[in-house]
């Protein structure tokens, strides 16, 4: 709309201007007409210069609103009531383009205050740097993992140890590493992963931290609680049946907590107690291998591979479980086919 009108009025000038040298030729052939034929010269003189004032304040009007925005100058106002009806529609135009611009603006820059203070706020230490290694982001989180409040170049942080600018630098795109570093006096594991993008030309190294000894820490006190079950599941279980067997074998011998006539101690009680005292030394010194093998918590103890009879081993296992066999009324029969069949294994454990 606001082209259109433009380009009718200068139509129109045009027009004019054309039509009126005619006029002139053709009042100068008249008599009386030398006034009007003065007239028409101060006319078609007015309205030359009036199209190229016309023209040129367009112009003018066009390349100062240009000029603004390249400055970024927003904050001009054109007044649409002063104007001409052909200009009060372009300055109408430049205050709505004036609006948006400003207000893409001030969403561009409320995004970028977000954006800088979520960085802030995560608790993964993170580094941007360019080509140059001037340091364009470094977060709280960094710069507590460094004890080092700002840096403007990658360089500043091989005060902290001496050559970490360069081993930051050579990582590449999506690699990962690990680097160890002393701070306040402790000593301090970090997860490195880097990512390389282009921003406007600008190759740019985005570098994330993270400090993994908690981590790390918490596992190996996982591992020694783990282990610590371990050796007392087997600690008990060797234990278990030593203490049924030594029931056992304690009530052969007494009654009523007063030892037995000797007279009533028969040939079967003397075996089963033989047999029964064998069976504790065996896994007495089966746990006493085991705990002093544990003795450092350092490794799990590996087995004495050995070759004997299955038989025997039904036999020990059945000694050592009798008493409770016989509270339970629990009766437990084997068999061995062939007789003669042996196992590899450790027989102490």
């Amino acid at each position: 709309m606001n082209y259109d009108r433009f380009r009718l009025a200068v139509t129109v000038q045009a027009i004019g201007i054309a039509l009126t040298p005619l006029i002139f030729t053709w009042s100068i052939t008249k008599e009386d007409t030398l006034v009007t034929s003065v007239s028409l010269v101060f006319i078609w003189i007015f309205m030359v210069f009036y199209l190229i004032y016309y023209v040129r304040k367009t112009n003018r009007e066009l390349a100062e609103f240009l000029q603004s925005l390249e400055h970024k100058d927003y904050t001009r106002k054109y007044i649409e009531e002063k104007g001409e009806n052909t200009f009060k529609e372009l300055y109408k135009a430049f205050n709505q383009i004036s609006i948006a611009v400003r207000q893409a603006k001030i969403e561009k820059e409320s995004e970028h205050f977000y954006f800088l203070n979520t960085i802030q706020h995560v608790g993964i230490g993170l580094i941007s740097f360019n080509e140059k290694g001037k340091v364009e982001i470094y977060n709280e989180a960094a710069s507590l993992l460094f004890n080092k409040k700002n840096i403007r170049k990658i360089q500043d942080l091989d005060t902290i140890k001496k050559g970490i600018s360069d081993f930051l630098i050579n990582l590449k795109h999506n690699q990962t590493d690990l680097i160890k570093l002393k701070v306040k006096n402790e000593s301090i594991q970090l997860s490195v992963k880097t990512v390389e993008f282009k921003i406007e030309g600008r190759k740019i190294k985005l570098i994330s931290l993270q400090n993994i000894r908690p981590e790390i820490e918490q596992g190996e006190v996982d591992a020694w609680q783990r282990l610590i079950k371990v050796l007392n599941h087997e600690i008990i279980n060797s234990l278990s049946p030593i203490n049924l067997l030594s029931s056992t074998l304690i009530n052969y011998f007494e009654q009523n907590g007063k030892p037995k006539p000797v007279s009533t101690i028969d040939k079967d009680t003397i075996h089963n107690s033989i047999a029964g005292l064998k069976a504790i030394e065996k896994r007495s010194k089966g746990l006493k291998r085991f705990i002093k093998s544990y003795g450092s918590l350092t490794m799990v103890p590996k087995p004495k591979y050995s070759t004997f009879p299955l038989r025997e081993l039904f036999q020990n296992i059945s000694t050592l479980l009798k008493d409770e066999l016989i509270k339970k009324k629990i009766i437990i029969t084997f068999r061995v086919r062939p007789e003669n069949l042996h196992l590899a294994a450790d027989e102490k454990l």
